[in-house]
Parts: structure tokens; sequence; C-alpha cells
């Protein structure tokens, strides 16, 4: 997962990542990541993932 994340100081536009997840075929859960602008004090303004 990566966010682009707007900052009040600069530089005002950062791109943070959380952590690599990875899956297995047959799972049964969704992996998932999580990114958290708090600890970078910044706000997330858009999301996506790679497959």
């Amino acid at each position: 997962m990566k966010a682009n994340c707007a900052s009040p100081n600069y530089p005002y536009s950062i791109t943070i990542y959380g952590p690599w997840k990875s899956r297995t075929s047959g799972e049964e859960h969704q992996s998932y990541s999580l990114v958290d602008g708090d600890a970078y004090n910044c706000h997330i303004t858009s999301a996506s993932t790679d497959v």
C-alpha cells in the first residue's frame, strides 16, 4: 500500500508506504497493509495498492 500524504510543512506532499504483505494461493482471508499519516504529521489524500 502506498499513500499520498499532504503536510502543512515542507515538503508539502510526500508518498508513504505500508509494509509489504503477501498472500499465498488458497488462503481464505485477504492480506492487508496499513499506512498512518499521523506518524508523518500529515493527512492521506489518496491511497493505492500494487498487485
